[in-house]
């Protein structure tokens, strides 16, 4: 990042419950469990976190991680108080399984809810070949060697180890 620019935080959505909390209440809190400092109060401003005030100032790009995490009744409420949560200009990262959010946005009865401004990704399998080389060049070249190494070496054996399984992880319930 850039000096002044914001940092991603990662903020687990299984903590969150969208009925009792608003957005940034939470999000306040879980900083603070993280980050004990970040209680205290804000220099020149009053009577207000240092975690709060890092969110009022937009130095916090949140990283919500896991709607599909939250139980399905209370995922599209969850969306809708993000949306009423956000700021004009304000960024944030949503991360689902594309099935459980799709049937978020889009219920067999219900009301249909999308996120305001919202672009969507979906990650996909690397070539290996290509992950070899990105992990070479990065490390300096063929000349330098790394610890990682022996992942660039598994990875073109196509014997790649549990990390190069992460786009397609197994569903935990």
């Amino acid at each position: 990042r850039r000096p002044g620019g914001v940092v991603p935080i990662l903020l687990p959505l299984a903590s969150w419950n969208p009925v009792e909390q608003d957005l940034y209440g939470w999000m306040e809190r879980w900083l603070i469990t993280e980050n004990a400092a970040l209680a205290d109060l804000a220099p020149n401003v009053r009577a207000v976190s240092r975690a709060r005030a890092l969110l009022d100032a937009g130095l916090i790009l949140p990283v919500l991680d896991g709607l599909d995490e939250i139980p399905d009744a209370i995922r599209g409420p969850a969306i809708a108080r993000i949306n009423d949560a956000m700021r004009p200009g304000q960024r944030l990262v949503l991360s689902a399984r594309t099935l459980a959010y799709r049937i978020a946005v889009r219920p067999p009865s219900g009301v249909e809810i999308q996120l305001t401004g919202a672009a969507g990704i979906q990650l996909c399998p690397l070539d290996g070949g290509i992950v070899a080389a990105y992990l070479t060049d990065s490390a300096g070249g063929a000349a330098g060697a790394t610890p990682g190494d022996l992942v660039v070496a598994a990875v073109r054996a196509d014997q790649a180890p549990d990390v190069a399984q992460a786009h397609n992880p197994p569903h935990v319930a």
